[in-house]
């Protein structure tokens, strides 16, 4: 298998070395080939963040840097770049704040083998809810003796993607633009604006009853930067 992780950025170049430096630190399997992509939405300083990545080593793949001539925005920015995937049988997206566990990729490959043939299963989360996000409330799953738990809650704090779950969304997506109210989606997801693709994504997964895999323990964490 042959996958890509995808470090998406705008205007901060401190936030992308940090993402990239726990990205390369992290534990990788010595012969899978993994290509490592960032990608910039247009904000005037690409060249200044396109030289910095010039300097960053990559020992498992291809690196490549995409940039943009128009500003696209967030959601429009993040569908681009899970349609990358087209290329690759899984993706593992990571915006500019999110800094990863050394054993990550780890726990992304046995998931993405565990439950790819699940149907049901769109979407693996590197991300461990502390605070049930509909809420507000301190959130704790119960233990059942296994690594992780099914949730129908998406999240953006490092996601995981195969081929077959991205594109089953995205031609959900591009079916739903105006984006109708979606059975059992929670009434807070409504106040997030037209630049969530996020929002998308939890109508997605509400309104056709699939689940996200997500962790007991965290493999990803957010800086908690001011952003879009």
């Amino acid at each position: 298998m042959k996958g890509v992780i995808v470090i998406i950025g705008y205007n901060r170049p401190d936030s992308i070395r940090r993402c990239y430096e726990s990205v390369v630190k992290a534990m990788y399997p010595q012969k899978e080939e993994i290509d490592l992509i960032f990608s910039l939405d247009h904000s005037g300083m690409e060249a200044e963040i396109t030289k910095m990545i010039s300097g960053f080593a990559w020992e498992h793949g291809e690196k490549k840097v995409i940039t943009h001539e128009e500003r696209m925005g967030l959601r429009k920015h993040v569908i681009s770049c899970g349609c990358l995937v087209e290329d690759y049988d899984y993706l593992v997206m990571l915006e500019d704040d999110i800094i990863v566990s050394d054993s990550y990729f780890l726990y992304t490959k046995q998931a993405i083998e565990t439950y790819e043939q699940y149907p049901e299963i769109v979407g693996i989360s590197l991300y461990r809810f502390h605070v049930y996000p509909q809420n507000g409330r301190f959130f704790e799953p119960e233990y059942i003796g296994s690594d992780t738990y099914l949730m129908q809650v998406a999240q953006s704090w490092g996601q995981v993607w195969t081929k077959r779950m991205w594109n089953e969304f995205h031609e959900w997506y591009l079916s739903h633009q105006e984006f109708e109210k979606p059975f059992r989606m929670a009434d807070y997801s409504y106040s997030w604006d037209q630049r969530s693709w996020l929002r998308y994504f939890t109508g997605f997964v509400t309104s056709e009853n699939k689940y996200l895999v997500h962790p007991y323990h965290a493999y990803s964490t957010n800086t908690q930067e001011i952003g879009e």
